[in-house]
């Protein structure tokens, strides 16, 4: 059900901890195709987001909605720099994806607790 967005999400942290360990002009002569947009990670999440309404129940969206807590918590204590927060972030939808994806009923009526 969300290996599309799976494959997405891993291509997008790729790129960012490749961008990650160039320097300042070297980050700013990348091509776009290099980059990650804001544009396609705020679509990413969105995608996201409507399958997770879509498939499951309020519990699973509280979870996936936790990892944005996660990043808001180590904005506001300055820990790390923009990109690990974003890596670290990513990282975790991508293995919450995972997780859904392994269960036996993904996306079925049995994932959001109905028969």
């Amino acid at each position: 059900m969300f290996e599309e967005l799976i494959a997405q999400g891993e291509d997008m942290i790729r790129r960012l901890e490749a961008e990650m360990k160039l320097g300042e002009a070297e980050r700013e002569a990348l091509p776009p195709y290099r980059r990650v947009p804001v544009k396609e990670a705020l679509a990413w999440r969105k995608a996201i987001e409507d399958k997770l309404q879509a498939a499951y129940g309020p519990d699973t969206l509280d979870r996936y909605n936790l990892i944005s807590m996660l990043y808001r918590d180590e904005l506001e204590r300055d820990e790390g720099d923009e990109y690990t927060r974003s890596t670290n972030a990513w990282h975790r939808i991508v293995s919450l994806l995972r997780e859904l994806d392994s269960r036996p009923s993904a996306g079925s009526g049995a994932a959001r607790g109905k028969p």
